[in-house]
């Protein structure tokens, strides 16, 4: 009987030692949740006061510009001028032969009719004319055709550029994710009108006319600059592009003076002013990368809460708000942290006036943030990988928007400079020997290299056969003024250094066009 009790007494005593223990683990793993979560939170407010300490947004709403009268919206003149049916013609053509199809099937015509076809035409030609000179002398009535198509969108445009104001009209009322800046690529083929417009009035020998093309091209650009969205920011970098190439063809042989067509050197120089103010410029990097942070913050709290109105993450459906955000809560919050710390070094290195010091301005905000690099998804391990999904996912190219944001302020102070050296070469018969004999009657001062350090400036190579303006491209030195340029292309990602052709002779391949009007459908 005895050694009954005792074997019953041993094991109550092991399960009351089991249960103890038990308790004492899930007490030991609440506390530890407890401070988890609360670590988590001072490290979020700690990332979210130092924002607002300097005054900047962070919530998505908050990023909403003031409301602009609509005859002081610049926007509305440049959608409208998106609309000419030159543009609204646009759709590539596998899209125009689906389209012919639906005409035969549902409207009972048997193609599109013969101004559809010309409208079509026209569209398809406007690339191929902005980019190859020799395809534009092949098809003069063609480009005389286009800009006559499209003169109201140029009055527009002229129109616009005497605005100060431009609101795209983005939602900034619900998840930032969807809030999409439109009419974007209608925007980028107005830019490219505006420089065939300026191309054609310089080839039938009014550089007046051409010289406010291009005005007309970088007030376009300029008007994203109050978008908080990095996507805008990349169009405007592209319509810049696409206007300093413009003047790389026209300035060789720019007229200046009385003579019919000629510019006033106070217009050559209103234009030098207006390339060398990248103010708007830089404030749309800066105001992009807000946006982005706004953005990456607002995906990151509608993910946390489980909102229904966001397409990113897992699939979370029937999962608990509670228990998501009691067992993983901290390390979604954790990975905020490190998303907004990101964050927060690309909007304080997007005030840098140079590239290399905006690579020291990443490096010292970086130990500030107590960031030693930002890893990659191949670098990390399977846990860590999906303990930083949101930030890896989220997270922008860090250094590639930065590299063609100062290539093109190169560009735009390159086409300043042969702007410059113009007047000076109708005013002396020859070009300057060096870029120091522009200062002071053509030039105030020599602009800066944004590839440079220690106050480099644009260099100059003329001792060759295609004598040429220089930037140092991303390894920030200089290598004489080596490019290594395919031919037509405009990717100067491995170049040594970024050209400007002083003799408008960049390397051109041949157009491929083909009239898709022509295809048998």
């Amino acid at each position: 009987m005895n050694g009954d009790k005792k074997p019953a007494r041993k094991r109550w005593r092991w399960t009351k030692r089991f249960y103890a223990a038990l308790i004492v683990f899930f007490l030991v793993t609440i506390a530890a949740r407890i401070w988890w979560g609360y670590h988590a939170e001072c490290q979020l407010r700690e990332v979210l006061d130092r924002i607002a300490a300097r005054g900047e947004p962070i919530e998505w709403a908050d990023l909403a510009p003031p409301e602009v009268p609509d005859d002081e919206n610049a926007a509305l003149l440049y959608k409208k001028a998106a609309q000419i049916p030159l543009f609204t013609t646009e759709r590539t053509e596998d899209d125009y032969d689906f389209d012919i199809e639906n005409m035969r099937m549902f409207h009972g015509r048997p193609e599109p009719n013969a101004e559809e076809k010309r409208l079509y035409r026209l569209w398809s030609m406007v690339d191929d004319l902005v980019k190859y000179p020799k395809f534009r002398s092949e098809h003069e009535a063609d480009l005389r055709e286009i800009v006559k198509e499209s003169r109201e969108a140029l009055d527009l445009c002229r129109k616009a550029r005497g605005l100060k104001q431009a609101d795209w009209g983005m939602d900034f009322s619900g998840p930032a994710i969807s809030a999409l800046v439109p009419s974007l690529r209608a925007t980028r083929q107005v830019a490219k009108l505006l420089c065939l417009a300026a191309i054609e009035a310089h080839e039938r020998g009014d550089d007046a006319a051409a010289l406010e093309y291009i005005r007309d091209t970088l007030a376009l650009g300029d008007s994203f600059s109050s978008v908080p969205c990095l996507v805008s920011h990349l169009v405007a970098i592209r319509i810049d592009g696409l206007a300093c190439n413009a003047l790389e063809e026209i300035t060789p042989a720019l007229k200046i003076g009385d003579a019919d067509g000629a510019v006033s050197t106070k217009q050559v120089r209103e234009l030098i002013g207006q390339l060398f103010d990248v103010g708007a410029f830089r404030k749309g990097l800066v105001l992009a990368d807000m946006g982005e942070r706004s953005m990456e913050y607002d995906i990151c709290e509608r993910f946390r809460r489980m909102d229904g109105s966001l397409d990113e993450g897992p699939d979370l459906t029937g999962v608990p708000e509670f228990i998501f955000n009691f067992v993983s809560g901290p390390v979604w919050k954790l990975d905020e942290v490190r998303l907004l710390r990101i964050a927060n070094v690309l909007v304080g290195a997007a005030r840098a006036e140079t590239y290399p010091g905006r690579q020291r301005e990443i490096e010292r905000l970086l130990m500030r943030e107590e960031w030693g690099n930002f890893e990659d998804w191949d670098s990390m391990g399977p846990v860590k990988s999906f303990t930083r999904m949101l930030s890896l996912i989220l997270v922008p190219s860090i250094n590639q928007v930065s590299i063609i944001h100062f290539r093109v302020v190169a560009l735009r102070r390159m086409a300043g400079v042969a702007l410059a050296m113009r007047v000076y070469e109708v005013d002396q018969g020859h070009r300057p020997k060096g870029l120091e004999e522009l200062v002071g009657k053509y030039l105030a001062e020599l602009p800066d290299d944004p590839f440079g350090d220690n106050g480099a400036k644009i260099s100059y190579l003329k001792d060759t056969k295609q004598p040429i303006l220089y930037s140092f491209s991303k390894d920030c030195r200089d290598d004489g003024g080596r490019f290594t340029l395919s031919e037509g292309s405009m990717d100067w990602n491995d170049s040594p250094d970024i050209p400007f052709f002083l003799n408008g002779d960049r390397p051109k391949r041949e157009s491929d066009w083909t009239d898709p009007t022509k295809k048998d459908n």
